[in-house]
């Protein structure tokens, strides 16, 4: 949407998209990207008067507000409370004493952010704003229960909680913020049962966070979102980085332990110590000194990275794939799906190119174990069938540079990929260099000989129909 609206040069309609994604990137803890949205929307906009500019201001009191920076909040509500006041929308009015309401909450003036919260909700239910009028009612409940006020948190709340209210999955989110303190409400012999159940489910959408904002991070094209405190890069040698600082071999004090961190990211499902003891150290002589071995690393593994990135349940151990991390393996696997699944080109294109930029050797280059080498063939084969698709793509895009750049690439992994050369050939032809198309075309020939095998009648074909 943004791109077509840049494209048409509809100022209205970019705004509007870049206020969009700055409350998504809000709904899914992405500050700063946040905060870069509003800003390019405020930019866009230029004058801050109307709907529009109105909305920004509440949007970034409420972005304040979920960074926790107060003061920030005050400065907002100090410096445009008047022209609030002065509205003739109850819609704008509605949002302003909401936010209002959520920083005198926090500040613990719960009496006034009662009275807010009572006020936003008629102005919205006035309005017709069933959606604002559910956050309000959730707003007051919280404040209820800080107050100690339960009957009166429990009256206010059973009002979307009704049979015929309908909950939105936006609200589920808005709950994410005040959720602990409704859970006391869950005690309540009245709406216990059901607000239980949907705290459950905003609980579980916290829980998918990280890997929301893994494909943001992979997939957004105007705003990027910072990266992950945890970033591992597999393609080469191996490389572990906490917030920015690479993790050198000290800290892992052996190989040993780093390369137990990286079986762990690599099986899908968990395992027992007994199966790491299988797959990384099979010389070990007792069941006693693969314990104590498996105790020490992993006392290792998560001094260097974190308590938190290996998960044990129940005798099993596994990685956290619920911690906000990158992985270029997984982003590498998630721009292929992408671009088999796309039928724009353009698309296509721009995923297959993401792809292999993540690639910079093979898989885990510097392990010698048997449990990486399956692994290393399917990438490194899925590599070079990326490398010749995206040179195809190029070569009927009429990008023919890129296209004899990805040729290069696709043989220097390997020089005796005969449909990479038929793809070169086909490049030099349409730029007209006849010299170039034979001189490939003899390359491949050459490298044909050495594995002992003729040329392909396709080959043989093309060079044909390309020199006559």
């Amino acid at each position: 949407g943004l791109a077509c609206a840049r494209k048409s040069r509809n100022q209205r309609a970019e705004t509007l998209l870049l206020t969009g994604l700055g409350d998504l990137y809000v709904e899914v803890d992405e500050f700063d990207s946040a905060m870069q949205a509003y800003r390019l929307a405020g930019t866009t906009i230029g004058d801050f008067s109307g709907f529009i500019g109105n909305y920004l201001i509440v949007a970034q009191g409420n972005l304040e507000l979920a960074r926790e920076n107060l003061e920030g909040v005050n400065s907002i509500l100090k410096k445009n409370r008047k022209r609030f006041k002065n509205s003739q929308s109850a819609y704008e009015r509605g949002l302003w004493l909401l936010l209002e309401g959520k920083y005198f909450n926090i500040k613990k003036d719960f009496q006034k952010a009662i009275l807010l919260f009572n006020e936003s909700r008629k102005l919205f239910i006035q309005d017709g704003r069933d959606l604002e009028w559910q956050f309000s009612v959730i707003w007051l409940a919280a404040a209820y229960c800080r107050a100690g006020k339960m009957k009166d948190a429990s009256a206010v709340i059973q009002e979307i909680l009704s049979d015929n209210a309908t909950l939105d999955h936006a609200l589920l989110l808005a709950i994410k913020q005040p959720i602990h303190w409704l859970k006391d409400l869950q005690n309540d012999p009245v709406v216990g049962r059901r607000l239980g159940s949907i705290l459950e489910k905003t609980q579980r959408i916290k829980n998918k966070l990280p890997v929301i904002r893994r494909n943001l991070r992979r997939n957004a094209n105007f705003i990027q979102a910072p990266s992950a405190s945890l970033v591992i890069c597999a393609f080469g040698n191996p490389e572990v980085s906490v917030g920015g600082r690479v993790i050198p071999m000290s800290d892992w004090r052996t190989q040993s332990v780093r390369d137990l961190f990286l079986y762990f990211l690599h099986r899908q499902e968990a395992v027992t110590k007994e199966q790491v003891g299988a797959a990384l150290w099979p010389e070990t002589p007792s069941s006693q000194t693969l314990k104590a071995r498996f105790k020490n690393e992993i006392y290792r593994l998560r001094r260097a990275v974190g308590r938190d990135v290996i998960i044990f349940e129940d005798e099993y151990y596994r990685f956290n794939h619920q911690m906000d991390y990158e992985y270029d393996v997984e982003a590498f696997d998630s721009h292929i799906l992408r671009a088999h699944k796309t039928a724009d080109v353009k698309n296509r294109i721009e995923h297959l190119r993401k792809a292999v930029d993540l690639v910079h050797g093979p898989y885990l280059a510097d392990v010698d174990a048997e449990w990486v080498v399956p692994e290393r063939e399917r990438l490194w084969h899925a590599y070079g069938t990326a490398l010749e698709d995206l040179a195809y793509l190029y070569l009927d895009a009429s990008q023919l540079e890129n296209c004899l750049l990805i040729c290069q690439s696709a043989l220097t992994r390997d020089r005796f990929h005969e449909a990479v050369y038929q793809i070169e050939m086909r490049a030099h032809a349409v730029l007209g260099d006849r010299s170039a198309v034979a001189r490939r075309y003899q390359a491949c020939k050459a490298a044909m000989k050495e594995l002992g095998i003729p040329l392909s009648e396709e080959t043989e074909r093309i060079y044909r129909e390309l020199t006559s």
